[in-house]
């Protein structure tokens, strides 16, 4: 893949002596100026006070719906997945009030920002801002995505960060980077197979789904398998394991939701959409919860003799290093919502 596209700007060229000289003692015309070279790059588009424009417009719609539980406000700066997440947390909340403490949301205040150099369309932006409600939270990346001409930027995802994670270096924002495609070659995974194995991951382990140890550990993979093993663990309290009830969880990658943009040093950052399915299968007898909680509310029921299903979405961001970089695949950042509850 191609490296950091850097901007150089070239003054014009002068005029030698002589050839001032004898163009001032002839009939015909001077010869024209030259110009010099072109900029070896196009500029970004998307500069930081425009940005930010954006981004008071884009939290200003989202602080507004949140306000009002109306997922029909988000429109037109928050489409896409973030759009059907936040109108699911909304139908939730009208169900359970309490789970209002699950709108977190980031804020306009930028941090970082990185904006492509692309011509054409789509055009690409991520923003890491603070989070709304606490700027000493940890913060989020916001993904932009402008489709064509006539197309506002809009944000169809968000990620946290992660705590502990080393940031991969990227571009200013005066020089902007260059667009990652999906089947983007030179880097470690293309960023389709790294979303690929990294849902695989999240469903499966590490020793399972990456064998050849191409994926580092993170925040989010650690919290996710061990809330499962807890959750398995208290199903099977004093019996064989699994003897009551198993638990799994499956991730697939949400096709159509991608973001690409070069690192400083020749990798990428992606950003993508993941769906799961935690699936609590009774193997004997039945569970039961003896206080109401968030999902026997959603479910209807305290008593489950078949299963109990929660749907999730996810938005996930990776940084993944150049092919001979020798390094792995960093997960930095994850932002997951509950979609529904359901169970018999």
């Amino acid at each position: 893949m191609t490296g950091l596209s850097r901007r150089s700007l070239l003054g014009l060229t002068a005029l030698t002596a002589a050839g001032a000289l004898s163009a001032c003692g002839s009939e015909t015309k001077p010869p024209k100026v030259d110009p010099g070279p072109k900029l070896a790059s196009p500029t970004p588009e998307l500069t930081g006070t425009k940005l930010g424009e954006i981004l008071t417009q884009y939290a200003s719609a989202l602080e507004k719906a949140d306000g009002e539980k109306n997922a029909d406000l988000l429109a037109p700066r928050i489409s896409g997945s973030a759009a059907e997440f936040r109108r699911a947390t909304y139908d939730i909340i009208g169900k359970v009030p309490e789970h209002e403490s699950a709108l977190q949301r980031p804020s306009d205040s930028l941090v970082v920002p990185i904006s492509s150099t692309a011509e054409g369309f789509p055009r690409y932006a991520l923003a890491l801002v603070d989070d709304a409600a606490n700027a000493g939270e940890a913060r989020f990346f916001v993904g932009l995505e402008q489709k064509d001409a006539r197309s506002e930027y809009t944000s169809w995802g968000w990620a946290r960060q992660a705590a502990g994670i080393e940031m991969p270096t990227v571009p200013s924002a005066e020089a902007g980077t260059t667009q990652v495609g999906l089947e983007e070659q030179g880097l470690v995974l293309t960023p389709k197979e790294a979303f690929a194995k990294y849902a695989a991951v999240l469903t499966d382990g590490h020793d399972n789904a990456d064998p050849d140890d191409l994926i580092l550990e993170d925040p989010f993979q650690q919290s996710a398998h061990a809330e499962i093993q807890g959750e398995r663990a208290q199903m099977n309290e004093g019996v064989d394991w699994d003897e009551v009830a198993s638990v799994r969880e499956e991730y697939a990658v949400k096709e159509g939701e991608f973001l690409g943009l070069a690192t400083a040093e020749g990798g990428a950052v992606v950003m993508g959409t993941l769906t799961s399915t935690r699936r609590v299968s009774v193997n004997s007898g039945s569970i039961s919860y003896s206080d109401d909680n968030l999902y026997t509310k959603l479910a209807g029921t305290k008593k489950f003799e078949k299963e109990l299903v929660r749907t999730y979405g996810t938005t996930v961001l990776l940084h993944i290093p150049a092919a001979e970089s020798g390094a792995k695949i960093q997960p930095i950042g994850a932002y997951k919502v509950l979609l529904s509850v359901s169970g018999s």
